[in-house]
C-alpha cells in the first residue's frame, strides 16, 4: 500500500503540473482530435479529486447542518441518475475494446483497476491540494522487484482522516435528526472506501502472522522403525527308531521293485 499510494501521488501530481504549466502551450499546436484525446486523459485525476471533495462536502453539510440543495422527486432523480449511469457504463464497455494496457489480460472487465482507482480518490485530492497551494512534493522512486516498503498505520493517514470526518458526521446526524436515507447511504459508501485499504492491510498482516506461526511450530519427527528380529526354528534330531524304520522301508521297496 505504501508504494502504491506513493506512485499514485506522484502520477497525479505530475498530471496537475502538466495542466498548470504545459497544457496551455498545446492548445495552438496540437490538432483538435489529438487535443481532445489528450484532454480526456489529463482531466481524470482532477475530476476524481473534485468529485470526492464535493461528495464529502455535501454529506458533511447535510449531516451536520441539514443543508440540502434543490428538492427533486425521487422518481425524477432516479431517472436522471440511471440515464447518466447507463451512459457511463455503455461508454466504458465500448472503450474496453481498445484496451492496450499491458497490465490487464485481454478481455478482462477492468473491475480491479476501477476498485483501486476508487480507493485512491483521497490520494488524488491530497495531491491536488498540494498542487494548488504550490507546495513542494517529494519525489520518491517506487521500489522495484523484491524491494517493498513496509506498510504501517501511518500509511493510511489520509484515508483515516476522511473516515474520522464521516464517522463524526454520521454520529452528529443521529443526534441532530438529519436522517436522510440517500445522504447516509453516500456517507456510508465513502466510509467504506476510506476504511477498505486499512481493513485489507490488517487482514493480510493477520494472515502473514498465522503463516509465520505455523512455520515456527516444530514438526514432530517420525518414530524410529522397529528393529527386525530373525526367527529360526531348530528341527529335532532324528531318533534311532525313526532311522531304523526308514532303512526297513527302503529295503522293502527295493525288494519289491
Amino acid at each position: 500500500w505504501t508504494d502504491f499510494f506513493t506512485q499514485q501521488l506522484r502520477w497525479s501530481r505530475g498530471t496537475y503540473e502538466t495542466l498548470f504549466k504545459q497544457y496551455g502551450k498545446a492548445l495552438l499546436r496540437v490538432p483538435p482530435g489529438r487535443l481532445f484525446s489528450y484532454t480526456l486523459m489529463l482531466v481524470y485525476y482532477p475530476m476524481t479529486a473534485v468529485n470526492w471533495l464535493l461528495g464529502m462536502l455535501s454529506c458533511v453539510l447535510f449531516l451536520w447542518f441539514g443543508a440540502s440543495g434543490t428538492q427533486v422527486a425521487a422518481s425524477i432523480w432516479l431517472m436522471l441518475y440511471s440515464d447518466a449511469a447507463a451512459l457511463q457504463i455503455g461508454l466504458y464497455l465500448w472503450n474496453r475494446r481498445h484496451n492496450v494496457s499491458p497490465h490487464e489480460p485481454e478481455g478482462s472487465g477492468g473491475l480491479a483497476g476501477m476498485a483501486m482507482s476508487a480507493l485512491s480518490a483521497p490520494i488524488y485530492l491530497k495531491s491536488l491540494g498540494s498542487a494548488v497551494l504550490r507546495t513542494d512534493g517529494r519525489f520518491v522512486v517506487t521500489p522495484k522487484g523484491g524491494q517493498v516498503s513496509p506498510d504501517r498505520l501511518l500509511t493510511f493517514r489520509i484515508h483515516l482522516f476522511w473516515a474520522a470526518v464521516l464517522l463524526s458526521s454520521l454520529a452528529a446526524s443521529v443526534y441532530l435528526d438529519h436522517t436522510h436515507v440517500a445522504m447516509r447511504t453516500w456517507a456510508t459508501l465513502g466510509l467504506a472506501i476510506s476504511l477498505s485499504p486499512v481493513a485489507v492491510w490488517a487482514w493480510t498482516v493477520r494472515q502473514d502472522k498465522r503463516a509465520e506461526a505455523a512455520r515456527a511450530v516444530p514438526v514432530p519427527a517420525p518414530p524410529p522403525p522397529e528393529p527386525a528380529y530373525v526367527t529360526t526354528t531348530t528341527a529335532p534330531a532324528p531318533s534311532a527308531t525313526t532311522t531304523a524304520s526308514a532303512g526297513t522301508t527302503a529295503t522293502t521297496t527295493a525288494g519289491g521293485n
